[in-house]
């Protein structure tokens, strides 16, 4: 690959990492399915709304049969409410990737759970603190109403409850 310099000399110019990838054989069927896979990916995000697109990926291409021409789409999805949404418009993504010209004929729906930082659909677990706090006169209410009740449970939790709210 050569290219031109301002004085009209050619110069040689290193090869991308794509070039060299596309011209290994060994690795330019990879590079191909890669290509391939990057389109149809692409292709599905642009009929996935917009909620979902960050959770779906293309994860392959499987020939349904050694002389068919039937391909099956396996698309890998991070959580499982995600994955129903996109099994619900199959049909319909399925009829636009026939539009065109795919030839895609059957998509599959895994779910695949990726790493929680990066999943939008992620519920954070860890305990929070609390920074709820009672107001004067909540407190003033309660305490009134505990003082009124006979030993009892409900009465502990009461002073319980108010022995915490009243910590500054």
């Amino acid at each position: 690959m050569r290219a031109f310099t301002r004085s009209g000399r050619s110069a040689p110019v290193a090869p991308s990492l794509t070039d060299w990838l596309g011209r290994a054989e060994p690795l330019e069927r990879l590079m191909q399915t890669a290509t391939v896979l990057a389109g149809l990916q692409a292709q599905v995000h642009a009929l996935l709304p917009p909620g979902v697109r960050a959770s779906v990926s293309a994860a392959g291409l499987r020939q349904e049969h050694t002389h068919s021409n039937e391909q099956t789409l396996v698309l890998h999805v991070t959580h499982s409410a995600a994955a129903a949404r996109v099994r619900q418009i199959v049909p319909s993504v399925l009829q636009a990737l026939e539009r065109q010209g795919s030839r895609i004929t059957s998509i599959r729906v895994r779910v695949q759970p990726a790493d929680a930082s990066r999943d939008p659909w992620h519920v954070d677990n860890r305990p929070r603190t609390k920074t709820a706090q009672m107001t004067p006169g909540g407190l003033a209410s309660l305490s009134a109403l505990a003082d009124t009740l006979e030993d009892s449970p409900l009465k502990a939790a009461l002073q319980q409850m108010l022995a915490h709210h009243r910590q500054p």
